[in-house]
């Protein structure tokens, strides 16, 4: 049994549950603090399956979900900063980030925030920042609602009319799929590297 077909299996039966929105907000939640795994990525499996939900309710319960995530970097910014971040910002070698971050929060806080939410920077650092740097709350949560919004709204929606022939397109072609993710994620792993 492959790779796709197992967990095409796991991702059917999560897509079944009655916690299905929880879930959502869940990986949202991880994902702007600590988690690797993608909103869009979750919402692209799980909308090919579940065709009875809204894929505008998820869509705007995974936007939510990384907005209280980005707060919870924000309040650890603003209460561990002064003490250790420094040495966070070495071990993260986010040292030039955060001198072009906080010259960035004084320009426009909002702006800054809205496009690290929308494009794959780290916005996790901005958040952390964001604290760091006493930027408003209120300005940190509607600028990664609103970027996270429009990030998620485009595959959610993909993924909920074209989710179907594309699963049956990763079940034929699972050699090809597999070659084509492995290259997506070097470069996607050399784009943060570089920049």
């Amino acid at each position: 049994m492959s790779f796709f077909t197992q967990s095409d299996k796991i991702i059917a039966r999560l897509s079944k549950t009655k916690h299905l929105s929880l879930a959502t907000f869940c990986v949202a939640f991880l994902e702007a603090s600590i988690s690797p795994i993608l909103p869009e990525a979750f919402l692209l499996v799980v909308l090919a399956y579940r065709k009875d939900i809204s894929w505008k309710y998820l869509s705007f319960i995974s936007a939510l979900g990384s907005s209280c995530g980005a707060l919870i970097m924000y309040t650890l910014g603003r209460l561990l900063y002064k003490s250790y971040g420094g040495s966070m910002l070495v071990f993260l070698h986010g040292e030039s980030i955060a001198e072009k971050t906080k010259s960035l929060f004084a320009e426009n806080a909002f702006a800054a925030q809205f496009f690290a939410a929308l494009t794959p920077l780290p916005d996790r650092v901005f958040s952390f920042l964001a604290g760091a740097f006493l930027v408003s709350p209120f300005i940190i949560f509607c600028a990664t609602f609103l970027g996270r919004l429009i990030r998620v709204v485009p595959i959610a929606y993909l993924s909920y009319e074209y989710g179907d022939e594309a699963r049956i397109y990763i079940q034929k072609h699972t050699k090809k799929v597999s070659i084509a993710i492995v290259i997506a994620l070097i470069c996607y792993l050399l784009y943060i590297y570089v920049n």
